[in-house]
């Protein structure tokens, strides 16, 4: 009444190798077969396909929305190029938080244009300036600083002109005074 049933007496088998039950065979293996086929098993079970390296979210948002313009809400016009921006990001910028946060008529629209007189002003330094509200670090040339720094005035953003500053003080002798 109350028999116990041996392991051999069970309805089903107890797998003690895992190359065993994977082969599907009861051949006696070697010791270094067994672990080869269990390093095989777990190689097989834990592999995962190769991916590509995720971009972290600033640099995604620097190329997706900045480069490519992606679901742009505003082109600025300006020097002949023309800026696929979005205006969330360009408000960071006391110039254009005013043009777009008033009751002006850009405020509408999803196209402006901005004359720039100050001959200090290029393209490349639009880039640039454009392209640091889109990430969190700038890159200053000290070629290109007084270009920046004349960008960064215009539109009113007073970290790149501190930036600008920074690296013209560590920039400065003879040569560039």
């Amino acid at each position: 009444m109350g028999s116990t049933m041996s392991m051999s007496t069970l309805p089903y088998r107890i797998v003690t190798n895992v190359s065993d039950f994977v082969r599907g065979t009861k051949r006696k293996l070697s010791d270094r077969d067994a672990q080869e086929d269990v390093e095989k098993v777990i190689e097989i079970a834990m592999h995962t396909p190769k991916r590509k390296k995720v971009e972290s979210t600033a640099q995604y948002i620097y190329q997706a929305l900045f480069k490519e313009g992606k679901n742009s809400d505003i082109a600025v016009d300006a020097l002949g190029e023309q800026f696929l921006l979005h205006k969330i990001y360009l408000c960071q910028s006391p110039y254009f938080a005013s043009m777009f946060g008033g009751s002006w008529l850009e405020t509408e629209k999803n196209s402006i244009t901005i004359d720039i007189i100050d001959p200090l002003i290029t393209v490349n330094s639009l880039k640039i300036v454009f392209g640091s509200l889109y990430c969190d670090e700038i890159i200053i040339n000290p070629v290109e600083v007084i270009h920046i720094l004349a960008t960064a005035t215009m539109l009113q953003l007073d970290g790149i002109i501190d930036k600008c500053r920074e690296v013209m003080l560590e920039t400065i002798n003879p040569k560039t005074a």
